[in-house]
């Protein structure tokens, strides 16, 4: 009897341990389903996860265009490489005395920069600016520009004023004016035209501006080099000439304000003394 106790408990704790077994395997059997499962959530949250980056890129693209845009309303305000005007102790000066450009950007032969612009209120509304044509048009030769050149060039305003073009020998040649609108901006562009037979090359046309208002004096004269199917390199080369040139001769507007500033300062000094 005891021996039958025995055994029938043996028999039972032996069906348990198949049982937790067997049930073991089945459950390890569903786990992986389950870590399936728990593998395609983490991929959704992946997916999820890579499609809000994306939109953030794609936001932060959409702000960069709007950046750039930004940069261009902000390039329209300033007029990128336009000569700029002020009125510094009643001379017009320029911000640079050499500027470059590079023809046959509007058509052959011919360009309409740099232009002209200036801060509001920079001249008398009503007034106008002039300009006049300095020298004959120069040549690069590698060297200076001692060369006259063959060529002429002319300057106009459309169709409706000019041309007005470099003499053969070294002269002035006054050419036309344009009115200031009513806010004191003076924002031109003419146009450059390099007269038969427009041979490549590099040239340097010197302009004077100056204003029929009687408190406004003409600026210092100042070059623009004009490249005709040169190489970029020659180019620059006379740019930094010309550059050179130019800058030994003429002061920067800061310092012709503190010229005047001297002046203006030296003038007190000797009033006191006198006095």
């Amino acid at each position: 009897m005891n021996t039958m106790k025995y055994l029938l408990k043996y028999l039972a704790t032996a069906f348990m341990v198949v049982s937790i077994a067997s049930f073991s395997s089945i459950a390890k059997c569903e786990d992986p389903h389950h870590e399936d499962e728990h593998h395609e959530d983490e991929h959704h949250e992946d997916e999820h996860h890579e499609d809000e980056h994306h939109e953030d890129e794609h936001h932060g693209d959409e702000h960069h265009g709007d950046e750039h845009h930004g940069d261009e309303h902000h390039g329209d305000e300033h007029h990128g490489g336009d000569i700029e005007l002020q009125v510094i102790n009643g001379h017009i000066v320029t911000n640079k005395r050499v500027y470059a450009a590079e023809l046959g950007e509007i058509a052959p032969n011919e360009v309409d920069e740099p232009g002209f612009d200036n801060s509001t209120g920079t001249f008398s509304a009503g007034s106008n600016i002039g300009f006049s044509i300095v020298d004959s048009l120069r040549e690069w030769d590698g060297h200076d520009f001692e060369t006259i050149a063959n060529e002429t060039m002319s300057v106009h305003f459309g169709t409706s004023l000019g041309p007005v073009t470099t003499p053969d020998q070294p002269s002035v040649v006054s050419g036309f004016g344009l009115p200031v609108s009513d806010e004191g901006e003076w924002h031109r562009h003419y146009d450059f035209v390099l007269n038969a037979p427009a041979e490549t090359g590099i040239y340097l046309l010197q302009l004077q501006l100056s204003s029929d208002d009687p408190e406004v004096q003409q600026t210092a004269p100042f070059a623009i080099v004009f490249n005709q199917n040169e190489s970029e390199l020659n180019h620059d080369a006379a740019i930094e000439f010309a550059e050179l040139q130019f800058n030994q001769n003429i002061p920067e507007p800061s310092a012709l304000l503190l010229i005047s500033l001297g002046l203006a300062l030296l003038s007190t000094r000797v009033g006191r003394k006198r006095g």
